[in-house]
């Protein structure tokens, strides 16, 4: 590394690292759907982890249907608008995850994604008036019962740079694998979907521009999130000691450039992370 890369790897802002705030004392009254809540207003109310007014959040629990009685799963997942750092129980969606899924019936490909938002309102359950999300099939259709996708600056900063999927395999050995870039919808649910089952040992998926995908199954999903983003913030910091201007560079300034130029489509399209 020459001295000038060197000297800029040391001025260079460094990401802050994420602390966790839950509180198993404030989570053992907490009912599934008030838990869900309570780790969605952690993650989207610290910045280390989610940027402001990003994000979304899901649990799969289990539902009364009201005209049969009969227990049925339901999708909780963060209705449209809003911020998970803010929202209360009746910012999120809920549909029978049975409809969410038979929704494929009615998509033959990528042209449809468009048309695909016009079905969700028919999975509604229990009459809820919160309209679900584009974001709502990438939570449907992975069979994970916990999902939370939110924005950490070490993620944004792997899957914005040029250099993203080199930096991916060096850092994680094939463990996590890349995607291309594709905007939110059903296609992107299918894409990850497929992915994940035609390669069950990989422990996540970074999307090209967009998001990682981690696979775990703890019981505390707030923790699982902040572990992965914690564990981000220092192998980001070593890549970028290691290699210096190379790549993640750019993303510096991408950083301060890119909100005053794209504005809300940065956030949507660009700096997203997800976790299984």
């Amino acid at each position: 590394m020459s001295t000038d890369t060197e000297a800029l790897a040391r001025s260079a802002t460094k990401f802050a690292v994420p602390e966790s705030l839950w509180n198993d004392d404030v989570a053992a009254d907490l009912s599934p759907p008030e838990l869900l809540l309570y780790r969605s207003n952690l993650l989207g109310s610290d910045l280390t982890v989610t940027n402001f007014g990003g994000g979304n959040t899901s649990a799969k629990l289990e539902g009364v249907d009201p005209l049969t009685g009969d227990t049925v799963d339901v999708l909780w997942v963060k209705g449209s608008g809003g911020d998970i750092g803010s929202m209360k129980i009746d910012g999120f969606a809920t549909l029978y995850q049975s409809r969410l899924l038979e929704l494929e019936k009615h998509y033959s490909g990528p042209e449809d994604d468009d048309k695909m938002v016009g079905y969700l309102p028919h999975c509604t359950y229990n009459l809820n008036t919160r309209a679900a999300s584009i974001d709502t099939p990438l939570h449907s259709l992975l069979p994970f019962a916990h999902i939370d996708h939110v924005h950490p600056d070490a993620i944004i900063a792997l899957a914005a740079s040029s250099e993203g999927e080199a930096a991916t395999q060096e850092i994680w050995k094939g463990k996590i694998g890349w995607l291309a870039w594709k905007r939110p919808g059903f296609t992107l649910g299918v894409m990850i979907r497929d992915y994940v089952k035609q390669n069950p040992d990989v422990q996540g998926v970074m999307l090209a521009g967009i998001a990682i995908g981690k696979r775990q199954y703890p019981s505390n999903r707030y923790l699982a999130a902040l572990r992965l983003a914690l564990a981000s913030h220092g192998l980001v910091s070593t890549v970028w000691s290691q290699r210096g201007i190379g790549g993640l560079a750019e993303v510096y300034v991408a950083f301060s450039a890119l909100p005053l130029i794209y504005g809300p489509l940065v956030y949507r399209y660009v700096w997203h992370s997800l976790y299984l």
